[in-house]
């Protein structure tokens, strides 16, 4: 089938599966459940997965369930995401009695949309066709709520991120994602339409005590420290700085109190905060933060009582792939031209899915077929099929877009010359004349290999690509047009071999701990610093993914903890003065 009847096929079978889909939301509605605590609604998921023949991972991050659909041929992952909790609005007719909890923001309709998605995809077959895997992910704790909860948790060793997607991020369950995609009701949209956004404001969240001195609040409050009004004058303080926020920063504050004292003829001695510095940009929330936190420590001061603050980390700011966001309209249009399109911006909500969009390209738009305000008792479906079939085909199409779009359709590599000794910029240029192309990147790098003299054992890329069926185990085993050994380069001065490589097998106990860091510090090579040839440009600390490389006085200072051996300082350093060098031990092994 061409895309077209992929995209087609995709379609039809979400078309079938509607009305299951339907009656599943209407199932989730049901039963709200606040982060990590959707039990039930994560069981819902798993059972939905398992009844299409798919074997879905379970607990990621106490809650989420993954499950991944495989392509007939390697290539990039694709996810679409759904966030499993409701938030507090114990006003509304669809709340938990007990907990308050309701699906007033509609991560049941993203959960409907996941499933649809996933729907499409599996009924339809089309993945055999295809090139790269597809992912739909159920993850916990998108809202930000029950801090004081989720900070026993981490207390607990069961967290160490007290939202859903950074946790996931944490624990590796985004590792195997190259791209993700979700979406979100919008509010106040009942008619059909899609709200295309930009970007959105990050936070970090702050808890708050003020510890005062307890009295009689009508015979003696002279003998205690107030701790409500030392909160009640930190509020005031933040509020004396909103007129300092810049416009552009999008910045917002806002606390609440969670405990405001213990008893009312009792001087308060013990009142807590909760709250969220918001805004568009990372520069904006430290700077806001900081000056949050002098107003918040003013208000003790000014009465006597302890001021304990805890910056917890939050979200990043969201930033939209602009590509895929594009493909996501043109795929709406495709087959509802009659949807309309509106142009969100930026918005100053905030979602981890920004977390997310810092590792790969990500889109979160806006899904009309809803009215109502977010997070309260008036939000309600108006068109479920707007609402969740329009965007759960918008995916489903464009997991066939993006395997079309991302696949490689043949890798060339030009060696007509070479590089060999210290790297790109500083080595020695070696005439080759060879030019290879391959439908395979990796099977490509294995014939490169080969034409230098190194083994696939050698590079841990192409091992790791063996150890997935990628490449053959031997480079003989290719099917190779042309004479690939009338092009080896029996000289190549290589700066990596096996023997270079970092000493990895951990001993038991300290005394095995002291020899593993004794045996890689006698055989691993490590980038060094010529002093006379550096020119303190920075290029090595701006190029280190491991962030290992620091300036001071003009030269730069490795931290050895930090490296990583990937020596990509010492490939782009433009004077050449950043060398690797082998231990002699090493020298000796590659005799």
């Amino acid at each position: 089938m061409n895309k077209e009847e992929l995209k087609a096929a995709v379609c039809r079978a979400i078309d079938e599966a509607a009305a299951d889909i339907e009656k599943l939301a209407l199932c989730i509605e049901s039963e709200p459940e606040l982060g990590f605590k959707e039990t039930k609604t994560a069981k819902k998921v798993e059972t939905y997965m398992r009844n299409l023949g798919l074997d879905p991972q379970t607990g990621l991050a106490l809650t989420g369930v993954k499950s991944r659909v495989k392509g007939g041929k390697p290539g990039p992952t694709v996810a679409v995401l759904a966030e499993l909790d409701a938030i507090g609005t114990p006003d509304s007719p669809k709340a938990d009695p007990l907990t308050g909890a309701a699906h007033t923001c509609g991560h049941f309709l993203q959960t409907s949309v996941m499933l649809a998605a996933c729907t499409g995809i599996v009924k339809s077959g089309v993945m055999k066709d295809l090139a790269g895997d597809a992912v739909f992910f159920s993850v916990p704790a998108e809202e930000y709520v029950e801090i004081t909860y989720r900070k026993t948790l981490r207390e607990q060793g069961k967290l160490h991120y007290i939202c859903g997607k950074g946790q996931l991020i944490y624990e590796g369950h985004f590792d195997d994602i190259d791209m993700s995609m979700m979406m979100h009701s919008q509010a106040n949209m009942p008619r059909k339409a899609v709200a295309i956004g930009s970007s959105s404001n990050g936070f970090v969240g702050k808890t708050v005590q003020y510890i005062g001195k307890s009295a009689h609040a009508a015979n003696a409050p002279h003998e205690g420290i107030n701790a409500l009004n030392a909160a009640c004058l930190g509020i005031m303080g933040i509020n004396a700085l909103r007129e300092t926020f810049r416009e552009k920063d999008i910045v917002r504050v806002h606390p609440i109190i969670t405990k405001g004292g213990d008893l009312v003829n009792n001087v308060p001695s013990d009142v807590r905060m909760e709250l969220y510095v918001r805004a568009a940009t990372m520069e904006a929330i430290d700077s806001t933060h900081k000056r949050v936190d002098a107003a918040l420590k003013a208000g003790g001061d000014a009465v006597g009582a302890e001021t304990v603050i805890e910056t917890l980390p939050g979200m990043m700011p969201l930033h939209c792939c602009k590509a895929m966001n594009e493909l996501f309209v043109e795929n709406v249009k495709q087959f509802s031209p009659e949807t309309e399109v509106v142009d969100a911006g930026h918005f100053s909500a905030s979602t981890d899915m920004g977390d997310v969009s810092c590792l790969m390209p990500a889109i979160h738009p806006f899904i009309g077929g809803t009215d109502g305000s977010l997070h309260t008792k008036d939000f309600t479906v108006t068109d479920f099929s707007a609402a969740v079939i329009t965007p759960a085909k918008a995916f489903a199409r464009m997991i066939v877009d993006l395997d079309e779009y991302f696949r490689p359709v043949l890798s060339i590599v030009d060696g007509v010359v070479g590089m060999d000794g210290n790297g790109p910029t500083a080595g020695n240029p070696k005439p080759m004349g060879v030019l290879l192309a391959s439908d395979s990147p990796h099977e490509a790098d294995l014939a490169c290999a080969r034409i230098i003299g190194l083994r696939r054992e050698d590079i841990p890329t192409l091992e790791a690509a063996f150890e997935r069926g990628l490449i053959p185990a031997e480079p003989e085993a290719l099917e190779i047009a042309g004479d690939l050994d009338s092009f080896l380069v029996p000289d190549f001065d290589r700066i990596v071999t096996k023997n270079d490589l970092l000493f990895r097998n951990q001993l038991p106990g300290a005394a095995g701990q002291l020899m593993g860091a004794f045996i890689r510090r006698c055989v691993s090579s490590e980038p060094r610093v010529r002093r006379t040839e550096c020119v303190g440009c920075g290029k090595c600390r701006d190029i280190c993914p491991a962030g290992a490389i620091t300036i001071k006085n003009k030269l730069p200072r490795i931290d050895r903890g930090k490296c990583i051996h990937c020596f990509c300082c010492q490939e782009f350093c433009p004077k050449g003065a950043m060398k690797v060098e082998r231990p002699f031990i090493a020298r000796l092994l590659n005799r």
